[in-house]
């Protein structure tokens, strides 16, 4: 009978150390911690906005170009009669534009990923931003553990989009290679 209590005390005095109460040093630095990560997370989130807006303006200019290569195509192709993707592989310029606007298309292709991926960052960050503010203003009903658990997902988040947050990486592995005769497909359907 002495042992069960002796259990049950040592039950009762590990989850008093679990959840001990904010003003106890291990809160303080947890707190501390999540207003750190806020800071962090902030800092992030501006970054992935900027490198966000420059890869959309990029993505523009190439939808830009792609349009005046189609444009310069259809004109080539209209002047000399071509009708035939094998045809139009005979005229250096038609068959040069079609080989850049494939790269173009993998261009865009590409940004949209990355435009996409900031997205889901800034999502992700901001919803943990809301989470971690959201606890700071009930810190005192936290746990420790749960404190903990939202440190490590903010900084996995942070992991994640971090290294993308100074520039725009774009893996030239990455890039498809697409059949010009795709892109003559494109270019006769309008």
């Amino acid at each position: 009978m002495k042992s069960l209590y002796l259990i049950k005390f040592k039950v009762y005095l590990f989850l008093l150390l679990i959840l001990a109460p904010e003003n106890s040093v291990f809160g303080e630095e947890r707190v501390a911690d999540l207003q750190q990560k806020l800071a962090e997370i902030s800092l992030l989130q501006n970054q992935l906005n900027e490198r966000k807006s420059e890869a959309i303006a990029i993505r523009e200019k190439l939808y830009l170009q792609l349009a005046n290569l189609t444009k310069e195509i259809k004109t080539i192709i209209t002047q000399e009669k071509i009708t035939s993707y094998s045809s139009s592989l005979a005229n250096p310029r038609v068959r040069h534009n079609l080989k850049l606007s494939a790269e173009i298309s993998n261009y865009i292709d590409q940004f949209n990923q990355k435009i996409r991926f900031y997205q889901i960052g800034q999502d992700k960050l901001d919803y943990l931003f809301q989470r971690a503010d959201d606890d700071l203003k009930i810190i005192h009903t936290l746990t420790n553990l749960k404190i903990e658990a939202l440190l490590v997902q903010i900084e996995a988040v942070i992991f994640e989009y971090l290294p993308e947050a100074h520039r725009i990486l774009i893996h030239l592995d990455d890039l498809e290679k697409i059949d010009t005769s795709m892109i003559w497909k494109k270019v006769n359907q309008n």
